[in-house]
């Protein structure tokens, strides 16, 4: 439990210093608009790449994609695709839901009517032919997500039954430590025998 308790400490120590936001600024946050990056007054936020072009058109700024800080930076980051495709057991045409799958994924021209809007396409030869084609904005991410690719891990296995529940519980923990209801060793050994209860082990 310790690795939680350094992180729920170092965050503890972030609020109390004013150097993250309160749980209250943070509850009256009604969308991107009201993020204090958009607003101008935030140095940085933590978002997924296909959110950065929205914050720079709400807000009317142009921002920089940056690495994590710190050491070990590439352990902090991983690459998720923004959609799943996948073809049914009992399907009775496999062979032509695999042919549409193609065509979404490697096509061209059908890439040049989506412009990305699903997200950075995994096919080089796509991502290459739109780069041209998208707006500066898609294009920062274009570029981030090539440096990603050389800078993380790969991604995790998909999120077990209850983890919106586990999440849900994190949250609550982290308001109440953030308010000095509880110890972030407090926070640990609740979240351990709760999320165990959740997960079913």
């Amino acid at each position: 439990d310790q690795l939680f308790v350094d992180l729920y400490t170092m965050l503890t120590n972030q609020v109390e210093k004013e150097a993250t936001p309160t749980p209250d600024y943070l509850a009256q946050l009604a969308g991107p608009e009201d993020d204090p990056i958009a607003k101008g007054e935030g140095v940085g936020v933590f978002q997924w790449s296909n959110q950065f072009a929205g914050l720079e058109q709400i807000s009317g700024l142009d921002f920089e994609f940056a690495p994590m800080p710190g050491p070990g930076i590439q352990d902090g980051l991983y690459l998720k695709p923004s959609m799943f495709f996948s073809v049914a057991e009992n399907s009775e045409d496999k062979a032509a839901a695999a042919k549409f799958i193609d065509f979404f994924v490697n096509d061209v021209d059908a890439n040049k009517i989506i412009l990305g809007e699903r997200g950075v396409p995994v096919s080089s030869e796509v991502k290459e032919a739109l780069m041209e084609e998208v707006s500066p904005s898609q294009a920062k991410i274009f570029e981030y997500i090539d440096w990603v690719e050389e800078n993380s891990t790969p991604m995790g296995s998909p999120d077990p039954s209850g983890a919106g529940e586990i999440i849900e519980l994190l949250t609550n923990l982290s308001e109440q430590m953030s308010y000095g209801q509880i110890t972030p060793e407090e926070a640990a050994t609740s979240f351990r025998s709760q999320a165990e209860g959740i997960l079913g082990n």
